[in-house]
């Protein structure tokens, strides 16, 4: 809805799941993580099932929109 064109790279992140996780880049700012929890993290947070999620850095978000 911001009529901004992004991509999603390959990366990775501990608390995510290897090979499901991604990075959300727009105008060359890596503004979010994108992809499905770790089981590690799962157990630890007590979650009874899987979980995607979704990590926005709103500071780097708020100045593409300024």
């Amino acid at each position: 809805m911001l009529g901004f064109e992004y991509r999603i790279e390959d990366t990775e992140h501990p608390s995510f799941i290897k090979g499901r996780v991604g990075r959300v880049v727009v105008n060359d700012k890596k503004l979010a993580y994108i992809g499905e929890i770790s089981p590690e993290v799962i157990t630890n947070w007590e979650l009874e099932m899987p979980v995607a999620a979704l990590e926005l850095n709103l500071t780097e978000l708020y100045e593409l929109i300024n």
